[in-house]
């Protein structure tokens, strides 16, 4: 019998990787009347190799998310770059090693494109085009040509971020593989039904449990960057604020104006000599992949041409 989640102590993690359907399955999971979850999606506090000033640091802030979580089966959060991470598989066993693991894998040709244009909407990247923006990874990584509000810095080498094999190891080195699931974006979009009873099964929750099965985080561009930045950037904008409004407003207001500035927009398509010079590069990493999680992933390599 899984010990019910105490009020601190969360004992779950969905570790990544970005783009796969995280904030969905977040969601899905946030209906379940077995279930708490941080009220904020993405704390990423086991990653401080991946710093942003907007991640939580300390173990108080953290650990106050999950306050009202006592008394639920489970408890747990989502921080889409924990996978990526170098050192938030051994800080989550630390923390909690009976915990449950949760990974979320795409074509990772597919997940750096889209990664990328969540990015230049968020005002984390600046280069347009995305093969500009995979053709300036070497400058980047010595720290030049960076945008204006950049972090975390290391999800800007998109090439390095699509190489799941090291990042996976460093979970099963971690934890024992019952503690782990893993689930293939092309399975979760085709049965998400399914996925959701899997994924309950996995955590010892009720299975029958059905939430409404809606997509989250469809492809956005912002209307206003500078809106956008005014909004995400500023200090001064920040504090004025926390001076003049309680924080029920202050949230209600800025979730208004972000659903305001954003607009749903088809991705611009990748070329097809760019989508197979990336299923080359990536070949060798998906099948160190697959070996480890036992699991073709050749499709994933496969040329959609023939």
């Amino acid at each position: 019998m899984t010990a019910v989640a105490t009020a601190t102590r969360p004992n779950f993690f969905i570790v990544g990787a970005p783009k796969c359907g995280t904030t969905s399955l977040y969601r899905w999971l946030d209906a379940h009347p077995e279930v708490y979850t941080s009220p904020r999606k993405e704390p990423h506090y086991f990653c401080p190799d991946l710093y942003s000033p907007t991640y939580v640091h300390d173990e108080p802030t953290y650990l106050s998310l999950f306050a009202r979580g006592a008394g639920r089966r489970r408890a747990g959060e989502a921080s889409v770059y924990y996978l990526y991470s170098r050192e938030a598989a051994g800080r989550i066993a630390a923390f909690a090693p009976d915990a449950r693991i949760i990974m979320m894998l795409r074509n990772p040709v597919d997940m750096i494109h889209s990664l990328h244009s969540q990015r230049l909407f968020g005002g984390y990247e600046e280069i347009e085009e995305f093969e500009a923006a995979l053709a300036a990874e070497p400058a980047r990584k010595l720290g030049y040509n960076l945008p204006p509000n950049p972090y975390p810095i290391p999800c800007l080498f998109y090439r390095e971020m699509g190489k799941y094999a090291g990042q996976v190891a460093r979970y099963l080195q971690r934890f024992a593989r019952g503690q782990i699931h893993v689930i293939y974006f092309d399975d979760f979009v085709q049965d998400p039904a399914g996925s959701f009873e899997r994924v309950c099964r996995f955590l010892e929750i009720d299975a029958e449990f059905r939430p409404v099965f809606q997509t989250a985080n469809p492809n956005t561009t912002v209307r206003s960057p500078r809106l956008r930045d005014w909004m995400k950037f500023s200090p001064a904008t920040r504090a004025l604020a926390r001076a003049v409004m309680p924080r029920p407003l202050r949230r209600g207001l800025a979730e208004t104006l972000h659903q305001l500035n954003r607009r749903a927009t088809p991705r611009r398509p990748m070329s097809p000599a760019l989508r197979r010079r990336l299923q080359a590069e990536f070949a060798a990493d998906v099948a160190s992949l697959g070996r480890l999680l036992d699991y073709d992933l050749s499709r994933w390599t496969r040329d959609p041409e023939g």
